[in-house]
């Protein structure tokens, strides 16, 4: 189950992986030494709403899912878009290829940005310039962001959680 990485409404689980293991020993020597200087720290970035179904985006190094950019993308949805495809690829081994919305639409995308691929029941509205936006329509994940770097701290929030 090492490369089995699961989204979750509020969290994504995986496997065993040596960075993960280091990263979570690091946060949690941090955050034990903050919790003790003050009573009022919490996550910041754990999600808040309804919880989603879980689904599977990686197993055995394999993924049937890609990454959705808008055609017209932003320098900032396209990185926000390869930062995503990068740590994704590091924690399952498997690859997930970044293309625009104007390809046809599959049912196991993770639309990142502002693309044709989000219900109109779903877009996010005005996030302001860092506010983010974490959603589920069926096997889709969609990752909105504000106009400055809300994108990637979008992205960001997913890895973490």
């Amino acid at each position: 189950m090492r490369d089995q990485l699961q989204k979750g409404g509020g969290s994504v689980r995986q496997g065993r992986h040596p960075l993960r293991h280091v990263a979570v020993a690091v946060l949690i020597a941090v955050s034990g030494a903050f919790a003790e200087s003050t009573e009022e720290w919490r996550n910041t970035l754990i999600p808040e709403g309804r919880e989603g179904v879980p689904i599977t985006l990686a197993e055995e190094g394999r993924t049937e899912y890609r990454i959705v950019i808008p055609q017209a993308a932003t320098t900032t949805e396209q990185k926000a878009a390869d930062d995503l495809a990068l740590w994704l690829n590091e924690m399952t081994g498997a690859s997930f290829p970044v293309v625009s919305d104007n390809k046809p639409p599959q049912p196991k995308e993770i639309s990142v940005g502002r693309t044709d691929r989000i219900p109109e029941s779903l877009q996010a509205g005005d996030l302001g310039a860092h506010g983010i936006s974490i959603a589920q329509d069926g096997k889709r994940l969609l990752i909105q962001g504000g106009d400055g770097r809300g994108i990637i701290n979008a992205v960001y929030a997913l890895l973490e959680e």
